[in-house]
């Protein structure tokens, strides 16, 4: 995050760079408790950067893409923001995405453009998964769930790999304001019945921390832990089927 403001020379960069770490603030408060508050809306950032999406997309660096994306996921909290529209923006915005990478050639990442790379892999390989449901709602189906375990699986090796990438050691604290690993393994662990993904998430969870934003990974960790606690209570669970639907709490809807 110092790197990036270093970058923003002047009195309208380092605006911008301030703007947009309000924005990224703003979102994150919208995930977290934009299921209990409806009429929560992200009209405080209208107008800004972060809400100007477009389908024209271009992209010359890992975190105008980045920012792209966090101005779609902003997007789903607008009456604008139909699932729609927001299929048709983020297939854009992968294309420009892919035909970026492919345009570096053999330039290497630097290990600060490598964990942004890990992260937008995390977030796109999300983004591909929950937006087919919300067509559907069929994330309100919490047995329909266990259809994505392979899929819950790989996006908790996407989060230890963006994790890997940590140039703070592990017992270190954290913090920053991106929009990172916390809500999406909070996702699989409180939508993954199965015993051994939801138990790799939790420990992520609780292995570093971090304070991403509003987002504490440790307190989200024992959040996730007494969800799957009292699903699993006297229950011998060796698989998803073991837990059975009237135990499962209702998924929150996470829109990370």
């Amino acid at each position: 995050m110092m790197s990036q403001f270093r970058q923003a020379t002047g009195p309208n960069g380092i605006l911008s760079h301030v703007q947009t770490l309000f924005n990224r603030l703003a979102v994150q408060v919208a995930i977290l408790v934009g299921d209990v508050m409806p009429q929560l809306s992200l009209k405080c950032v209208s107008g800004s950067q972060l809400m100007m999406v477009n389908t024209n997309y271009t992209f010359s660096s890992l975190l105008e893409a980045r920012e792209a994306l966090n101005a779609i996921l902003a997007l789903r909290f607008t009456e604008t923001g139909t699932n729609s529209v927001l299929i048709a923006t983020f297939s854009q915005w992968s294309q420009a995405f892919d035909k970026f990478i492919t345009s570096r050639g053999e330039i290497p990442f630097s290990p600060s453009e490598q964990r942004s790379l890990a992260l937008i892999d995390l977030h796109r390989r999300y983004f591909n998964m929950v937006l087919p449901w919300e067509n559907k709602n069929s994330h309100q189906d919490v047995l329909s769930l266990d259809n994505y375990t392979g899929d819950f699986e790989e996006l908790v090796n996407c989060a230890s790999r963006v994790l890997e990438t940590d140039t703070v050691p592990q017992a270190a604290p954290l913090f920053h304001l991106e929009i990172g690993v916390v809500p999406v393994l909070f996702v699989i662990a409180a939508w993954c019945r199965d015993p051994g993904v939801r138990r790799r998430a939790i420990s992520l969870l609780m292995s570093r921390q971090a304070q991403e934003g509003v987002w504490s990974s440790h307190l989200t960790g024992r959040v996730a832990r007494i969800i799957m606690e009292a699903e699993e209570e006297n229950l011998d669970v060796r698989s998803c089927e073991d837990v059975p639907g009237p135990r499962r709490i209702n998924p929150t809807l996470i829109a990370i």
